[in-house]
């Protein structure tokens, strides 16, 4: 049986916004751009732009503020479940962000307190007993933005040793893969050595797949190397009965 099929969890969307491509997760909540009147746009208009991506930036996260309020008014939710460790950083900061804001400061702190990463939400669950054969060594990539940020390190690779993966522990694991939000698309050159450090400390495991859980880490490592990577919650569904991982799929044959 999935891993989440057998507990009714409110979910609300996160988007990711990566290399100009936006990534919607499953949601009951539908979160759209946030609109600007006039006013607001000739402002918006004035400013510098660093000022613009900011003011933008709080924008987006005041109607992500909004959409996830109505639905804690309304069916009411039992946690915002967060599968990029990127977005979920900065959600878990919206209180801090908008403490200044009378408009929003109570709503965003609030929002704040139900944010989980999927990995800290499955920790706190009883999965039972993983039902497919284990194995598999799995380099375990720990996102700066779940480590340092979130300060989440031992939930994911208990959670796969629970699962029956033998995890592999990359040498340096504290360093950045190079992905660092947009350091990728701003410094290339740095980011693609720290990118190339990242990929053969991970290929001296001995590692059969690489798990992470954040996009940016994913797309940054993916092209570098030729061992599969997956989401960390994509091995653990897996293991519990849900489909093969994609990327996986090629293993299975």
């Amino acid at each position: 049986m999935p891993i989440l099929s057998f507990q009714r969890i409110c979910l609300a969307a996160i988007f990711c916004i990566i290399s100009s491509h936006i990534i919607a997760q499953n949601s009951t909540a539908t979160l759209q751009p946030p609109k600007y009147s006039a006013l607001a746009t000739n402002f918006l208009d004035s400013l510098t732009p660093a000022q613009k991506v900011l003011a933008q930036a709080l924008g987006q996260a005041r109607a992500n503020i909004d959409a996830w309020t109505r639905e804690i008014e309304g069916e009411g939710l039992d946690a915002i479940l967060i599968t990029a460790s990127g977005c979920g950083t900065t959600v878990k900061d919206y209180g801090y962000m908008l403490r200044t804001d009378p408009a929003y400061a109570e709503r965003a702190a609030r929002v704040s307190a139900l944010a989980r990463d999927i990995s800290e939400y499955l920790a706190s669950l009883d999965l039972g007993a993983p039902v497919r054969p284990g194995g598999l060594k799995v380099a375990y990539q720990a996102a700066c933005s779940l480590q340092h940020g979130q300060k989440i390190v031992r939930q994911p690779k208990e959670l796969l040793t629970k699962a029956g993966f033998a995890v592999r522990d990359i040498a340096e694991g504290h360093l950045c893969c190079g992905s660092a939000g947009t350091y990728n698309i701003l410094q290339p050159e740095l980011a693609a050595r720290l990118r190339a450090r990242k990929v053969a400390n991970i290929e001296a495991t001995g590692a059969d797949v690489i798990a992470t859980g954040n996009i940016g880490c994913m797309t940054q490592i993916a092209p570098a190397t030729a061992l599969p990577v997956v989401h960390t919650v994509e091995l653990l569904d897996w293991a519990h009965g849900g489909p093969v991982p994609a990327a996986l799929a090629h293993m299975m044959v």
